[in-house]
């Protein structure tokens, strides 16, 4: 049976949780994880209703100064998650301004748009109200609470958002990427810009790519192989986050 390849990208400010979040859902941990200056992509298998899903996860950067390289990253995904902490107050209201900058740099993207409430572990009384009128306010129907120190509420984000696609008819049957038996991880600027070019190199039926935009074209072209952590959670989890 063929992999479908859906791709989410986390967005926010920096310090909300994201690279928590990415570090969770891909490597079963929050070893070392750290507030970064570059993105991080890793693709991960998961089984929805029986059929197999490539993940393709991207972290990108929250500060401002890396604002306009960091929406690139936002072109052709099948889900944005838009990140906010719930420990902080006048987190979520800063999403808005992500939003915006979606609209503006991705103007007919179809994107799935889900709101992520991170660090539901530290914070006892989540701002309900004031949730429930931001997301209709900006006309989002999907919202998640999550921990990334428990691991609660985390694979519902992704399975649920699989499910929405496939309800809405917005994913595409296309080739499967390369099969490494497990996480596809790139954890260089050149297998990046390998992962990147293998699946926009898969074409829709109408010839349109699917998936993610090429990354810089210096880069080079490289695989790597890692291990499942479903099938292995001693792992070794020490390996180095690199740039984009």
């Amino acid at each position: 049976m063929s992999k479908v390849t859906v791709t989410f990208a986390l967005c926010g400010d920096t310090n909300v949780g994201k690279s928590w979040l990415f570090s969770k859902f891909i490597r079963g941990n929050t070893i070392d994880v750290k507030s970064s200056t570059s993105c991080d992509v890793a693709i991960k298998k998961i089984v929805v209703d029986g059929r197999p899903f490539n993940i393709q996860l991207w972290d990108t950067v929250g500060q401002e100064v890396y604002r306009s390289t960091t929406t690139s990253y936002f072109r052709n995904r099948h889900v944005i998650l838009f990140c906010f902490d719930l420990s902080a107050s006048g987190s979520l209201s800063s999403v808005e301004s992500w939003l915006n900058e979606v609209k503006q740099t991705q103007p007919n993207s179809s994107a799935l748009k889900v709101l992520v409430g991170c660090k539901s572990d530290m914070s006892s009384k989540h701002p309900t109200a004031e949730i429930d009128g931001f997301l209709k306010k900006n006309e989002i129907q999907n919202y998640y609470s999550c921990s990334a120190l428990s691991g609660d509420g985390i694979s519902e984000i992704f399975v649920d958002s699989i499910k929405k696609l496939i309800e809405n008819k917005l994913l595409v049957d296309i080739s499967p990427i390369k099969d490494l038996g497990g996480i596809l991880r790139a954890s260089s600027a050149a297998q990046k810009q390998q992962m990147a070019q293998q699946i926009n190199q898969q074409q829709t039926p109408s010839g349109q790519p699917v998936g993610v935009s090429a990354a810089p074209q210096q880069m080079q072209q490289q695989t790597e192989q890692t291990v499942d952590i479903s099938k292995q959670k001693d792992a070794d989890d020490d390996e180095a986050e690199s740039s984009c």
